[in-house]
């Protein structure tokens, strides 16, 4: 078993399949007939259910009937003549608790071990249901920064992968058609590499000394960046903390880098979890003379997650700054996340604990509980490398 403290692929979204792993575990042997094959699927099935049962964070499963819904699906996953049918009824069986995080993953979709990278083009696509997907930015180096590829491009055609229904290989061919930024039709190819997960973090100094602070990921290391980087501008007016596209990850630097926001000891919070009290608070960050007294602007989206949304949660409650949303709501995951091996040699991901604000709220950051909605991002103003968010959140600043 192992444990994030975030979930693996549901806030950044690169242009391909995030291949996510687990250790070598003892496996069923694949059936050598059909006749095999509905025993080999109900070990796997009862495994799902059993540790659903066992370790989802909440006891009473949202109050839904397990056993009965166990039931439900059990025929359908049973019946199933390959793992394509048996992880799709599966992931009704989860569909049933509405937690989006809750998911089973066959095993040709798990490399060994979980990377730090992903076979991708290195492309970050934004846009929704129904709305053109727009390049917001290419990563340094990347397949698709190799073959021209720029923020702003807009993605018209199907990917065409060399091997469809596969997971992606180092040095696959790959094709996307887009228009570009003087709206002309262009079919790109390029080979396929292993691609960093999260941008590197990134400051920088804005109009009238404000700092604009990007991070992507809750670690150790990054912890250490931001309080590195707000000594060195201690004295800015004011600070934009950029987690629009934060995953979360580690509450150990979701204390440190409250730690550098706030002067006295702060609270971080409530873990939901199996037997565990609700009132039992999360550890308190230790008094900061030296943490940053300036004002606080928050850029949040609905990919903002996890330990991301604590952290705007503890800027918000206690009146420390102000939070700026793109888009209808953040993203809510889970606090933690285990990821369970399968007999088959599957995964599962359970949520073991969420976490509730202090004022014993879920967090999930809705247009009417911030303080200002940012308007969508234009394939134009990327172009011309113009971040109107940015724009808001120091005109905000201004006027504070």
């Amino acid at each position: 078993m192992k444990m994030l403290f975030s979930p693996r692929c549901l806030v950044l979204t690169f242009s391909l399949l995030l291949l996510i792993g687990c250790g070598s575990t003892p496996k069923l042997s694949t059936p050598a007939s059909l006749d095999g094959r509905p025993a080999y699927n109900l070990k796997v099935y009862d495994r799902v259910s059993e540790l659903i049962a066992r370790l989802y964070f909440d006891e009473t499963l949202g109050g839904v009937d397990w056993p009965s819904l166990v039931q439900k699906h059990r025929n359908a996953a049973e019946s199933a003549f390959d793992d394509t049918q048996l992880y799709a009824a599966i992931n009704r069986l989860l569909a049933e608790l509405k937690n989006p995080h809750c998911r089973a993953t066959p095993a040709p979709h798990i490399t060994a071990e979980r990377p730090t990278y992903r076979i991708v083009n290195g492309t970050f696509i934004i846009g929704q249901p129904g709305k053109p997907r727009i390049v917001y930015a290419v990563m340094k180096d990347s397949p698709a920064d190799v073959a021209g590829v720029r923020p702003g491009w807009i993605e018209i055609g199907r990917e065409k992968r060399e091997f469809e229904g596969r997971p992606p290989r180092v040095r696959e061919r790959y094709t996307c058609d887009y228009l570009d930024e003087n709206d002309q039709p262009r079919t790109v190819e390029m080979l396929l590499d292993n691609v960093p997960l999260n941008f590197p973090p990134e400051v920088r100094t804005l109009a009238d000394g404000f700092v604009y602070l990007r991070f992507d990921y809750f670690a150790p290391a990054t912890a250490i960046w931001l309080q590195e980087q707000l000594k060195t501008h201690t004295k800015a007016p004011g600070i934009i903390l950029d987690l629009r596209f934060n995953q979360g990850g580690s509450n150990r630097a979701l204390e440190s880098i409250a730690s550098s926001l706030f002067t006295g000891e702060t609270a971080l919070g409530f873990f939901i979890a199996r037997k565990t009290n609700p009132d039992l608070p999360l550890p308190r960050t230790r008094p900061n003379a030296d943490a940053y007294s300036g004002k606080i602007a928050v850029l949040m989206s609905e990919r903002t997650t996890g330990c991301a949304e604590a952290l705007a949660h503890l800027i918000q409650h206690h009146g420390r700054g102000h939070l700026l949303l793109w888009g209808n709501k953040t993203s809510h995951s889970p606090f933690a996340l285990e990821n369970w091996p399968l007999p088959d040699g599957g995964e599962l991901d359970i949520p073991t604990c969420n976490y509730l604000g202090l004022d014993h709220q879920p967090l999930q950051f809705k247009s009417h509980v911030i303080t200002f909605q940012l308007p969508p991002i234009e394939a134009e103003d990327l172009r011309a490398d113009r971040d109107t968010h940015l724009k808001s959140a120091i005109d905000f600043l201004r006027t504070r």
